[in-house]
């Protein structure tokens, strides 16, 4: 299984990434970044113990941000590395391996979900 129960390699390219409500992308000083709220029970507890901070952040490249701004529940995971193919050409392939690879890292980490 690729991502969970639900989800095989056959199949994935006819997913729908979300993202999640608690994950922003912002921009500074030229760059993007997601922006990831922790507010479970136990990222409080960390925070107030360990004095972990409230909001991790991952720094998007212009790829990753591309790919953050499709994961819209609308396209399909194919329709992605689509757009990608069209947008970065050659810089991207092999496509599809590296977009399973990266959404399966995002889905990992609760910044997405999937739809059907």
């Amino acid at each position: 299984m690729l991502f969970n129960p639900g989800l095989s390699k056959e199949n994935i390219l006819n997913f729908k990434p979300v993202k999640s409500g608690y994950v922003n992308c912002v921009k500074k000083k030229g760059k993007f970044f997601l922006e990831i709220s922790r507010d479970t029970v136990i990222d409080r507890f960390c925070q107030k113990f360990f004095k972990v901070p409230g909001k991790s952040t991952l720094e998007l490249d212009d790829i990753g941000k591309k790919v953050w701004t499709l994961c819209d529940g609308k396209r399909t995971l194919e329709e992605v590395a689509s757009s990608l193919q069209e947008e970065f050409g050659s810089r991207i392939e092999p496509a599809i391996p590296r977009l399973v690879t990266f959404m399966k890292m995002l889905y990992q980490n609760r910044l997405i979900t999937w739809e059907r």
